[in-house]
């Protein structure tokens, strides 16, 4: 939309990218935080594992899908290095993974109650005014669908985290 018609081709590769942006916000999280936990050296294991795979990827999907079966690639491997740092910081931490499983669930559920939305504005060619009542809509079904499911919102992590409240209101 914003840069031109010459720029559609580009989708498929976005689209196709969307595991590795998904995974980008947490797994430097993850990373930081194997760090700070003292697992630097199990880090170095992850990430060598992630790049053969991504090299085996590439040269085994690029010859036939071309630039979108790199792109599948480098989100398979992603995947490996950030479920890798995971696996990392669970075992130095004893973490629970069940919250956050849950969680991950109602936020799909809620993702899933968005995209609904978003088609039913439509597909294709869709009039930039449209988009934008979509994308409205779209946020408020996603923030309607965790607060039905029970997901802690804003407002209930104010209350639980001390001087939350504090610092929002300076924001």
């Amino acid at each position: 939309l914003l840069l031109g018609s010459g720029y559609g081709e580009s989708a498929d590769v976005l689209r196709a990218l969307t595991p590795f942006i998904l995974l980008s916000g947490p797994a430097r999280l993850l990373t930081t935080s194997a760090n700070y936990l003292g697992g630097a050296r199990r880090r170095i294991v992850v990430a060598l594992a992630a790049l053969g795979l991504n090299v085996a990827l590439d040269l085994l999907l690029i010859p036939g899908v071309g630039v979108v079966g790199a792109a599948v690639g480098n989100d398979v491997a992603f995947a490996l290095y950030a479920f890798g740092h995971l696996h990392i910081c669970r075992r130095l931490t004893d973490l629970s993974l069940m919250p956050i499983a849950r969680s991950f669930g109602r936020g799909l559920l809620a993702a899933t109650a968005m995209v609904g939305v978003l088609l039913a504005f439509g597909r294709g060619q869709v009039e930039t005014a449209l988009m934008v009542a979509g994308l409205v809509v779209g946020t408020l079904a996603f923030l309607a669908a965790l607060q039905a499911l029970r997901e802690p919102l804003l407002s209930e992590l104010s209350d639980s985290v001390p001087g939350f409240r504090r610092r929002a209101r300076r924001a």
